[in-house]
């Protein structure tokens, strides 16, 4: 590796860790400045703080209830009469909602993302999941897919004819690895190791989509300086807060956070993952919500910051 280059990360590294800069840029609290370290050293640990989340009010909950009679729920999660079937598959029900994109290619897509998805994962859904393909949503932050898991779990797509296929392909894929993720870690609760875990599962797919693979990604987020640190963004609040950067943000929060559990399997194992995924349930206390993160230091002796610092230096050196 060329001295510039040794250089370079370094100073990368360094920057992404400095706390100081970091209070200032982000607006984080009860970060120790002291996160700044170099490549032999290992971190001070910072643990994942719990979150606390305020119940919503008996009048917060009427309005919420009126608003619902009144106007109806935002979407219909399940398929409707006015829905049309596109067909059925071994493992899927597909149907489009106001949406006349033709995706009679993506019928046999559909069992081959199945098929590589459950041989990663090594399991299979015992029911059939309905997916409906709908016309992508308006605003700076739309999603691409959303899976809901009611009586039959539904994926919905948003595509119309100028969505490559690439991304339809990437998107369902990601969606499936959520059904998979509620079957096999049903205590999987935190957004950013299961947001993480869908992605890797869809590897085969979002690789094809970005056409670039998961490290060389991070490689091209450090070059490009938008590298976003795990240890500070596990809320995903900068994937769905509703800004122009909103996508971008979220497609690298995804890739990251796919490679770090590629990273966490191949250094670690799959067990260790698995106890990992098995997070503390919410609960509630004195009327206020209490979120628990991730147990890293339990599971491997070190906190997100410190096993971060571990997965950057094998993908960057």
């Amino acid at each position: 590796m060329k001295k510039r280059s040794v250089i370079f990360i370094v100073l990368f590294l360094i920057l992404i860790f400095l706390g100081s800069t970091i209070l200032i840029s982000m607006g984080t609290k009860d970060i120790d400045s002291s996160l700044v370290f170099s490549l032999s050293i290992t971190p001070t640990a910072y643990p994942l703080p719990t979150r606390t989340y305020k119940q919503a009010t008996l009048l917060e909950k009427l309005t919420n209830i009126f608003s619902t009679l009144f106007h109806g729920p935002a979407m219909l999660t399940e398929p409707s009469n006015n829905d049309r079937e596109i067909g059925k598959t071994d493992h899927f029900v597909l149907f489009a909602r106001e949406n006349d994109t033709d995706l009679s290619w993506f019928l046999a897509e559909v069992e081959h993302i199945y098929f590589y998805e459950s041989s990663r994962i090594d399991t299979n859904l015992s029911e059939k999941i309905n997916i409906i393909i709908s016309v992508p949503e308006p605003g700076l932050c739309a999603p691409r897919g959303t899976t809901y898991f009611n009586e039959t779990t539904t994926i919905f797509l948003f595509a119309d004819p100028n969505t490559p296929k690439e991304q339809i392909s990437a998107a369902f894929a990601h969606e499936l690895g959520h059904a998979f993720i509620h079957s096999l870690y049903p205590n999987l609760t935190d957004t950013a190791l299961n947001e993480g875990m869908a992605t890797w599962l869809a590897e085969k797919f979002w690789v094809a989509w970005k056409m670039n693979s998961f490290d060389n990604e991070i490689r091209s987020f450090a070059k490009e300086q938008s590298y976003l640190p795990l240890y500070l963004n596990q809320d995903m609040t900068k994937a769905y807060e509703k800004t122009k950067e909103c996508l971008q943000n979220r497609d690298i929060l995804l890739t990251e956070f796919a490679s770090f559990i590629d990273f966490l399997m191949r250094e670690y194992g799959v067990d260790r993952l698995s106890s990992l995924f098995n997070v503390q349930q919410p609960e509630i206390i004195d009327s206020q919500r209490l979120v628990y993160p991730p147990n890293y230091q339990e599971v491997y002796g070190l906190e997100l910051n410190q096993l971060e610092q571990k997965w950057l230096i094998s993908i960057l050196e």
